[in-house]
């Protein structure tokens, strides 16, 4: 009788490594397919990011091809805002890289002599909460000529 109780336990100690085993490698494999999701999610935000970060360059040369702020985001099909918002990122995003702001200015005021004194005084304004109720109350002036209209009026 005792060695078939040895017999019986040892089969089932066997059977609970196994079973032990598979879990593990079960956890395992989670474990790999919640690493690869996250993988890819980060890879996927990365690219949100420069997706962004393209859009508030563009943003920001249609800035500085329209002459102002609410020129190009009634081009644009924007607020005022969302302008606002893409342009200050853009200048952050410059500000943090020493070597993509001096292109990105030099990219954006490029054929056009006004807009790289008009672009400098923007970001420190922006950055501001007055700077920002200025863009909303006088409409964004950026140049004298655009300025005297909107700003006399209003």
């Amino acid at each position: 009788m005792t060695s078939r109780h040895n017999e019986r336990l040892q089969e089932r100690r066997q059977a609970l490594r196994e079973q032990h085993k598979r879990e593990l490698e079960e956890a395992k494999r989670r474990q790999a397919a919640q690493l690869a999701s996250i993988t890819t999610f980060d890879q996927r935000i990365a690219k949100l990011e420069d997706a962004r970060r393209d859009v508030a360059a563009a943003v920001a040369e249609a800035v500085a091809a329209f002459g102002g702020r609410r020129d190009a985001a009634a081009a644009l099909g924007l607020t005022a805002a969302e302008v606002r918002d893409y342009v200050n990122t853009h200048a952050e995003h410059a500000a943090r890289r020493p070597d993509a702001g001096s292109e990105g200015p030099a990219a954006e005021g490029e054929g056009q002599g006004e807009s790289a004194p008009q672009e400098a005084p923007a970001p420190g304004a922006a950055d501001t909460a007055p700077g920002a109720a200025a863009d909303a109350a006088a409409g964004e002036p950026t140049s004298p000529t655009i300025a005297a209209p909107t700003a006399g009026p209003a």
